[in-house]
């Protein structure tokens, strides 16, 4: 896993072996709920494992965690029910389509 410093983001293919981008940041609904996601910038081998994570100040009933190419608007990836502060994203073999921007939200 190697760190990028901001506005790197490699576009274009990639070959088996090279190096997938992920960009993340979060989006909350409350104005008083602090989220901390980690890392937030990483990336990943092609074909390796990725996990990120979303702490959150509080504790709440659904988190949602969405996947947004450059120039697409954001889909959701994943809602996860639970009665946490945390919530996990797990990718067990990074690949092409994988790379973007990752939000984790309330």
């Amino acid at each position: 896993v190697k760190r990028r410093t901001r506005g790197e983001m490699i576009l274009g293919g990639f070959l088996p072996g090279q190096i997938i981008p992920l960009f993340l940041s979060f989006s909350v609904r409350s104005l008083d709920a602090q989220v901390i996601q980690t890392p937030s910038k990483l990336e990943v081998q092609e074909g390796f494992f990725f996990n990120l994570k979303c702490n959150y100040s509080s504790q709440y009933q659904s988190y949602f965690w969405y996947h947004q190419v450059p120039g697409e608007p954001p889909s959701v990836i994943l809602l996860i029910s639970s009665e946490g502060r945390e919530s996990q994203l797990h990718r067990p073999s990074a690949q092409f389509q994988d790379s973007g921007n990752y939000f984790c939200a309330l």
